[in-house]
């Protein structure tokens, strides 16, 4: 038995308290209450689950709030009740997860996770600059910034989870550039939520998104071999091999991943739960089947993110896709094949490539190709509504 990958793998999501000592202006847990989880719950459903033949090879235990380290005795009540179990050769492997704010650690459960960093790691959210951090988490930095060193020396390849508001879209670079600078890894999103206010507002944030997006897309350039971000690096190679993603899952859902509450119910994930909705959803089989054809007809619907969960808040069918993040990650496709273009264009413009083989030839025309499309696509959300290009010098995704 070993320590869990993301192959082959169920989610077992436990939402330890519905309590948080933070505010965050882009939380969908619009429905706290006093509610938390008790650790014999949490046994009763992870010991079976580990020997159980469900067809998963590995099982994956997160704990979520609220701030889940609001419950940290029950945390370690279970992980140190798990880790002490003589489990068969047949048991799955596992890994325990937990998304956290950052401020509260203290020196005792520093050294508790550093004991059981094999096995638990910690998710830091980190929203980038000082500024943009405060603006987006209760001016909470100065506490979470005096953790970050531990947080480089026990998971140094565990990623800064970074989220992107309408408040400070235009420190992304910033923000994104602070955390490589503190020794970490960074994922970064823009919000899901339809938060950008008028047609004129919206067009302001994905002009400056796009400026962002090019000055990170010469910082990855100039700096090859530090970790990017999704929304930089995409595999838009696979755009060419003509799949359609259909009814696919992104996240497992209700599949190979569930949430349970305080009051021992289980939903699909915790955005279908109470603390999330005001319509909660236990069976995904009670989601309407309506679809978003404008998302359907895309040709990078495969490879754009989306959350069931809030698409069922928004339109009552997990399936239904919000697009209100959907220009956002157009400018991200375009960045993406800047940078894509930029580290292969010699190979992608050479007129003759000496003893190159007719499909490797043809590869070399399918990568350009590739990044000539996407570009004619997407044009058109830097655009304004007169048809007028927007300044060159400040969205500049030219081919250079």
């Amino acid at each position: 038995m070993g320590v869990a990958t993301d192959i082959d793998m169920e989610t077992v999501q436990f939402l330890m308290t519905e309590d948080c000592n933070l505010s965050c202006v882009y939380c969908y847990e619009k429905h706290k209450a006093k509610k938390a989880i008790s650790a014999d719950f949490i046994k009763k459903i992870v010991f079976p689950k580990m020997t159980e033949d469900n067809g998963y090879k590995q099982l994956s235990i997160d704990f979520f709030g609220g701030e889940p380290l609001l419950a940290f005795k029950t945390i370690r009540e279970v992980v140190e009740w798990f880790h002490s179990i003589r489990w068969p050769p047949s048991a799955k492997a596992y890994r325990f997860a937990i998304t956290t704010n950052g401020m509260l650690l203290n020196k005792e459960r520093r050294a508790w996770f550093a004991k059981y960093r094999d096995v638990v790691t910690l998710c830091l959210s980190l929203d980038g600059t000082r500024e943009a951090h405060n603006r987006n988490r209760n001016n909470s930095y100065d506490k979470v910034i005096k953790n970050i060193a531990f947080f480089k020396e026990t998971w140094p390849h565990q990623p800064a989870k970074m989220t992107i508001s309408q408040y400070t879209i235009d420190q992304m670079y910033d923000g994104i550039v602070n955390i490589h600078n503190l020794g970490l890894p960074v994922e970064a999103n823009v919000v899901f939520e339809d938060v950008w206010g008028s047609p004129a507002q919206r067009f302001d944030a994905l002009q400056t998104y796009a400026s962002e997006l090019d000055k990170l897309v010469h910082f990855y350039h100039d700096n090859p071999k530090l970790r990017r971000p999704r929304l930089i690096d995409k595999n838009i190679m696979a755009l060419y091999d003509g799949r359609h993603v259909g009814d696919d899952m992104f996240c497992g859902a209700g599949v190979q991943m569930n949430c349970w509450t305080a009051d021992a119910s289980q939903y699909p994930c915790m955005r279908f739960a109470p603390i999330s909705t005001s319509n909660p959803l236990k069976n995904l089989e009670q989601s309407l089947d309506t679809i978003n054809t404008k998302c359907r007809d895309c040709p990078f619907e495969r490879l754009c993110p989306t959350c069931e969960g809030h698409n069922y808040e928004v339109s009552g069918s997990c399936h239904n896709r919000t697009s209100f993040h959907c220009d956002f990650f157009k400018v991200e496709m375009m960045a993406a094949a800047k940078l894509f273009f930029m580290e292969n264009s010699e190979e992608m413009l050479a007129k003759d490539v000496v003893g190159a083989t007719e499909e490797e030839n043809l590869i070399r025309l399918r990568k350009l190709l590739v990044v000539k499309s996407i570009m004619d696509y997407c044009e058109h959300v830097l655009e304004t509504p007169l048809g007028a290009q927007v300044p060159a010098d400040s969205r500049d995704f030219r081919m250079q």
